[in-house]
């Protein structure tokens, strides 16, 4: 009987010895490879493509991505590719089946060690076996006595670089363990990276510190100019880049209108200064060239801004004096005169209309929470080498052919270079990919299917959207995540650590003594609205002591009103009420924030 049962336990042995005898051979190459970026390897790319790729197109670009990163890196790629829609939730799936896969292995091995254990008592010994087997690569020279190499087969079903959408689905599988933080090989193997990725995307890309994925560079945003006519400046003795507030735009158009009247005095209105609105119409924060991801920015009311007040008192002058012609926000009607104008754009346009006019950038590119970080490329928690995976990833934001490969397929069989434009052309929509999701776009060759302001940007190697890229201005909410508390979700949301009384503890479900945050903000955007309303709708006034009561004035009592308003007082409350928006505002910036940079 006895025997019987060491029999079992050498066979459990020898199932488990490749298992053991892997991990024993990779801690042993780590010491005695005196190269270990050359060895062969295989790596998977996850991304989403359209629903009309098909298996054999991926085939044959994965075959063509190789040739690359075979040459360059001694690596093999596997190339999986899902439909946009699907991607996030195989992805999910998958990175958990791998976890359960890995977790039963760890239990196998566990036991396996537990056995040897037990046969070391009995002075039992096993010999394991010295290869990996089929994972490890083979070479072999062909006939022109050429070395080839036969790469190793994936490792069960790997998971190493994949594709994020979004900031969400960013830090959902950061706060599940999938995502390895890169900011070891950015600062060694990949810095090179921080010379392609735009600052401002990488912020956006990271949390708490830590770089969870690679943007990829795309056009955010748009800038807003205001054109002084310099002829028209120069003729009256103003100084044309003075006029840099739509205020003082005002006052030089009335001042035009009643000596120029072939000019049109004002082309277009232009649009608030640029603001963020916290889910309220008159809450939030006005963004400022120094405020990023990070920055300060309590959420205030903008009757309280006198910058908002001097808007909204401008706005209601040209709508009064009823002088302001609305039209095209792209161009300038060519027919026309303008003493002022307003227009919306890119760089290009600024270089199109400083020869007649001073172009004053009114407001910067903005990039908003549902646009930053766009689509990431992350490295797998589970990932073969994340060395080896940024190698990948820096050829897609630094290697052109590379990265156009990645885009457009195989040339002759998905596309072809027009001849005479220099543009790709698209054949075939077998292999079909957004170009937002495949790296980086400064180094993407433009296609003929691109509007005609994408191919404006293209101009100069993407000159104009780099330049755009590098002005834009982030949301100072972007990581800031609203917790709203329920009756409902009580009970769930009060295993959070923050959710304590003013001695610091921690307060019991069933004794929820505050206004439930849902409630707080439905009750204050009620306000918001309905105060929204009564400025839009001011028309000036005498008082009973004669004297003029402007939208500026009106502004200053409504702010006072709104102040006085519980809905208010809950929404500010920080003593009291621990789930207010200033409450979970000022202890998200006391963890996270930083104090914004000098103009």
């Amino acid at each position: 009987m006895k025997k019987k049962w060491l029999s079992l336990i050498l066979a459990a042995l020898m199932m488990l010895s490749v298992f053991l005898t892997g991990c024993q051979e990779e801690e042993t190459s780590k010491e005695i490879d005196t190269d270990e970026r050359t060895r062969p390897m295989t790596i998977t790319l996850y991304g989403m493509t359209n629903k009309s790729t098909t298996p054999e197109a991926i085939e044959l670009v994965q075959d063509a991505m190789n040739i690359y990163t075979e040459g360059q890196f001694n690596t093999h790629i596997i190339l999986r590719l899902y439909p946009e829609e699907d991607y996030f939730e195989t992805i999910l799936k998958k990175l958990e089946e791998i976890e359960k896969r890995i977790e039963r292995e760890e239990e196998e091995a566990k036991e396996a060690r537990r056995i040897a254990r037990e046969l070391k008592k009995q002075g039992i010994t096993t010999e394991e076996e010295t290869t990996i087997g089929e994972t490890e690569a083979e070479t072999y020279y062909d006939r022109y006595g050429i070395k080839k190499t036969v790469y190793p087969e994936e490792k069960g079903e790997q998971l190493d670089i994949f594709m994020v959408n979004g900031f969400d689905n960013l830090f959902k599988l950061d706060d599940l363990g999938y995502i390895v933080p890169l900011n070891s090989q950015l600062s060694g193997n990949s810095k090179i990276l921080k010379h392609y990725i735009n600052p401002t995307f990488l912020e956006t890309a990271s949390s708490m510190g830590s770089v969870l994925g690679i943007p990829n560079n795309t056009v955010v945003g748009e800038y807003s100019y205001l054109l002084i006519n310099k002829e028209l400046a120069e003729k009256y003795y103003y100084n044309a880049s003075d006029i840099n507030t739509f205020a003082k735009a005002y006052e030089f158009a009335k001042d035009m209108k009643t000596v120029e009247p072939n000019y049109i005095p004002m082309y277009n209105i232009p649009e608030e200064l640029t603001v963020n609105y916290m889910n309220f119409s008159l809450i939030g924060a006005a963004v400022n060239r120094s405020m990023g991801a990070y920055t300060n920015a309590l959420p205030r009311l903008f009757t309280d801004l006198a910058a908002y007040r001097t808007y909204r008192q401008t706005l209601y002058d040209v709508q009064k004096s009823n002088f302001a012609v609305e039209g095209d926000l792209r161009n300038l009607p060519e027919d026309k005169d303008f003493a002022v104008a307003y227009i919306k754009g890119g760089p290009d346009l600024a270089e199109k209309y400083s020869d007649e006019y001073e172009v004053v950038v009114y407001r910067k590119p903005y990039v908003s929470p549902e646009e930053a970080p766009g689509t990431c490329f992350c490295v797998s928690s589970f990932a073969a080498d994340p060395d080896r995976c940024m190698e990948v990833i820096a050829a897609l934001t630094t290697s052109a052919s590379f990265r156009n490969t990645f885009q457009y397929g195989v040339e002759g069989v998905h596309y072809n270079i027009d001849d005479q434009t220099g543009l790709v052309n698209i054949i075939s929509d077998e292999y079909s990919m957004d170009y937002r999701n495949t790296g980086n776009m400064f180094i993407l060759k433009p296609n003929s299917s691109m509007s005609e302001e994408m191919l404006k940007y293209a101009e100069n190697d993407w000159a104009y959207a780099k330049q755009q890229n590098l002005d834009m201005q982030c949301s100072p909410y972007i990581f800031f995540d609203l917790n709203y508390i329920t009756e409902d979700n009580w009970v769930k949301e009060a295993t959070i650590d923050w959710v304590k009384d003013e001695n610091g503890n921690k307060i019991s479900p069933t004794e929820y003594p505050y206004t439930y945050t849902a409630e707080i903000i439905s009750d204050l955007e009620k306000v918001c609205d309905e105060y929204k309303k009564k400025i839009d709708t001011f028309e000036e006034y005498t008082d009973e002591n004669g004297n003029l009561v402007t939208i500026s004035d009106y502004i200053r009592q409504l702010n006072t009103e709104i102040k006085d308003l519980d809905e208010y007082k809950k929404f500010v409350d920080q003593k009291t009420n621990l789930d207010s928006v200033w409450s979970q505002y000022n202890e998200w910036f006391a963890e996270y924030g930083q104090v914004p940079a000098s103009e």
